[in-house]
């Protein structure tokens, strides 16, 4: 074999090696990307699942009370007769409510209890779990939603808003992840590219300097 063919042989060898880096160089770049991405995507579920927890603190206090709330003005509807019902004072859980606030914060459940209420009143009480005037007013005053519950309500939903932003972002990189197919399938694409754009080159290369050395040359 003369030198020619060897150095020939070389030079083809020599793109070959170069195309096969190329593409371990775009298989390794998309597997580190992945990798970054995995990890961010890690990372924004644990952000997810702190924020959902303060989330839920905040916001789980004004639902229990609200639901309790709607619980007793649904008894309470439910027993209702008709000149109550046509009452617009009290015809909504939070108007109700808005009416028994001040009877317990100013201890006049009592008073209410023994003197005004009339008997269907007390019965319905009782009926519904509380047998004095005294569990009543502490049912009222644990279930009203103080000026904090309302502010942690509105603080949950600022979280909640942070919560959904992670989540977008969340499903973002989870749409951008590359399997290991897919990471393997860019490596080989690299390859063949960078081998059909090197092996092309050549012949251009060799081309240009066959019509540079014939131009040189004298007639």
């Amino acid at each position: 074999m003369d030198l020619r063919t060897k150095k020939t042989i070389a030079r083809e060898f020599l793109i070959l090696i170069i195309s096969v880096t190329i593409g371990l160089l775009g298989f390794v770049g998309i597997y580190i990307r992945t990798y970054l991405k995995n990890d961010e995507y890690r990372l924004l579920n644990e952000s997810i699942s702190k924020k959902s927890r303060i989330k839920d603190s905040l916001f789980l206090p004004y639902q229990e009370k609200l639901g309790i709330q709607n619980w007793f003005f649904g008894r309470y509807w439910d027993k209702a007769d008709k000149a109550d019902k046509e009452d617009t004072s009290d015809n909504t859980s939070k108007k109700l409510w808005q009416f028994l606030r001040p009877l317990a914060e100013k201890d006049s459940i009592k008073y209410k209890w023994e003197k005004t209420w009339n008997k269907t009143v007390i019965s319905f009480l009782k009926e519904s779990g509380f047998p004095t005037s005294d569990s009543f007013k502490s049912f009222i005053l644990l279930n009203t939603i103080s000026i904090a519950d309302s502010l942690n309500y509105a603080q949950s939903k600022i979280v909640k808003s942070e919560i959904d932003n992670l989540e977008s972002e969340k499903r973002a990189i989870r749409s951008s992840l590359y399997s290991s197919k897919q990471e393997a399938e860019f490596g080989f694409k690299f390859f063949f590219i960078s081998a059909a754009v090197l092996f092309g080159f050549r012949y251009f290369y060799y081309g240009i300097r066959w019509s540079v050395k014939t131009l040189k040359q004298k007639e």
